[in-house]
């Protein structure tokens, strides 16, 4: 008989808190998950992995649901976390650009001096045609 601390996750959250379950050391993992989480999780993609205890690290079984219950007495495992695959049409792009494509998008826009503040009539003639060029959308790359 195992004695075995059982955890559902899907990504980072936590969808079934963690449970002691009891279940025979001959059965599979398709059937901890089964009696575990209650077959409300059926149609998802899942992989299973294991530790020793709550310091250590998590270890993929290989087999995924088809592994054996006997690893668990055989390693001397007693947790065991079901990772529920996202699927990826759930997955979007990341929406923000990286620095790159900005640096790109700014070199492709023309440039133009800074308007000048208005003191005399010239400083007003240099805006308007500043103002003139932007509507034009003229102006040098850089």
């Amino acid at each position: 008989m195992l004695y075995l601390v059982v955890i559902v996750t899907e990504g980072i959250k936590c969808v079934l808190p963690e449970r002691i379950i009891t279940i025979t050391e001959d059965d599979q993992f398709s059937k901890l998950y089964e009696i575990f989480t209650c077959e409300q999780f059926n149609n998802q993609s899942v992989e299973v992995y294991v530790r020793q205890n709550k310091v250590d690290k998590w270890v993929e079984v290989s087999d995924g649901l088809n592994g054996d219950l006997k690893i668990m007495e055989v390693l001397g495992y007693n947790h065991v976390k079901f990772s529920l695959i996202e699927s990826l049409r759930n997955i979007e792009p990341p929406s923000f650009s990286d620095a790159f494509d900005i640096m790109m998008r700014n070199a492709r826009q023309p440039k133009l001096p800074q308007l000048h503040t208005e003191h005399t009539r010239r400083d007003l003639l240099y805006n308007e045609i500043i103002e003139l060029l932007q509507n034009k959308k003229a102006g040098w790359r850089g």
